[in-house]
Formats: structure tokens, sequence, C-alpha cells
């Protein structure tokens, strides 16, 4: 009945890494042809390096040689699955990332329901939210041995296409044109030997997600 029944713990408390910007002091040099030489270096130095600087690199990361972090296996089916929803794939390309129909969607509260469930709902919201995102899938770490952590995922859509109603007990309400952002998820992925995933851990890190969020920030009321 709760359909993914959104979580009312608090917000995450999201940290930014900051980056600081020095300043330099100059001098003046001894000989104006060893100022223009530095000015020249300077100059040389900056067109090579461009207008970002180095990414910065997470501990325990594996990067190749262009400083892009290199993903796992398992990091890399779930990365996958995230782009073909993206790509609104369903059927036979969405379950093929699944170990079987009855791997399991488990949300922090309400019951379990079967992955060829999630499917069927995720075909009708496409629906009614055309232009459904599931979030980019980037923070993404394997946090241990077949289990993947997909954090603070931030699903949205806007609503314009077909009625929505993700329980038979709720009233159908129409498109309106409303952009809808979900507040943000925690996934853990669990996934065999076969890089297929068995079950999904879902943890609302906010106040409104799932299908009942969708639903409510577009103008539904809950019973």
């Amino acid at each position: 009945k709760k359909l993914f029944r959104p979580n009312k713990g608090p917000q995450r408390n999201s940290k930014q890494d900051a980056k600081s910007v020095g300043s330099a002091t100059s001098r003046s040099s001894k000989i104006s042809q060893s100022s223009r030489k530095g000015t020249s270096s300077r100059q040389s130095a900056s067109a090579k390096s461009g207008p970002s600087s180095t990414p910065k690199q997470t501990p325990g990361t594996v990067y190749d040689g262009e400083g892009k972090p290199q993903l796992t296996p398992n990091e890399q089916a779930v990365f996958g699955l995230v782009q073909t929803m993206n790509n609104h794939v369903t059927g036979a390309d969405y379950m093929a990332f699944f170990q079987s129909p009855d791997a399991l969607l488990v949300p922090e509260e309400g019951p379990s329901v079967p992955i060829s469930f999630v499917a069927a709902m995720m075909e009708q919201s496409l629906k009614s939210f055309n232009d459904l995102y599931f979030g980019d899938g980037t923070n993404i770490r394997e946090v241990k041995p077949g289990v993947v952590l997909v954090d603070n995922n931030v699903c949205t859509g806007t609503f314009t296409g077909e009625p929505y109603c993700p329980l038979p007990n709720l009233v159908p309400i129409e498109a309106n044109g409303r952009h809808v952002v979900l507040d943000p998820e925690r996934y853990f992925y669990y996934l065999d030997e076969k890089n297929k995933i068995f079950k999904i851990e879902t943890i609302a890190l906010g106040n409104h997600t799932g299908p009942m969020g969708f639903y409510e920030l577009a103008g539904g009321s809950a019973p």
C-alpha cells in the first residue's frame, strides 16, 4: 500500500569539497630579460593546463592515464542499468541486468517487490513523465565485493503525459506541466558472480521519493 512511501527522516547533510585559491605576490625582477622569460613560461604552462585544473581524485579509486575513474565490472553493470533507464529502454533489455524477474527491490519502508513489478511501474511512469530521468549514476562505488552504492541519486520528470495514478486506491491526476524533482535516495545494488543484480535496497534521504513522491509533488494527495 505504501509503494516506496517517502521517508520522514532527516534530510541528507551533504558536504561539498571546497577549492582554495592561492594568491601569488610578485616581486620586481632583477633584469627585464628574466622577467620576460618567466612570463613566457607561465603563459606556456597555462596554455597546456587549460582553464580547468586536474580533477580531484578520491582515495581508494583506480584512475586511468587521463585521470578518469575506472569502473569495476559490477560498477559497470549498475552504471549500464542507469543509462538504460535514462534512455527509456524497457522490456528484455532492461531485465537483462538482473539475475531473474524475481530479483527484489527492498525499500526502507513498505514491502519488497519483484523487479518485474518495478519494470511495469517504470513503463507506466514514462507514459506520464515523458522525460523521466533516473539520475546520472556517477556517484557510484563498489563498497565491498558484490555490493555497489549509488549515493545521493535524484530522479526528475515533467508531468506532461497521461494521467498518473501509481496505486489503484488513489485518484488519478491530470497532466499539469509540473517539473518534479524528487528528494535524494541511496541505492545498494547486490550482484552475483556474473555481475547480475539480484537485490536493490533503497534508503530515502528526504520526504518524497519513488512513485508516491512523483504523485504527491505532481499534485496528488496521499490517503
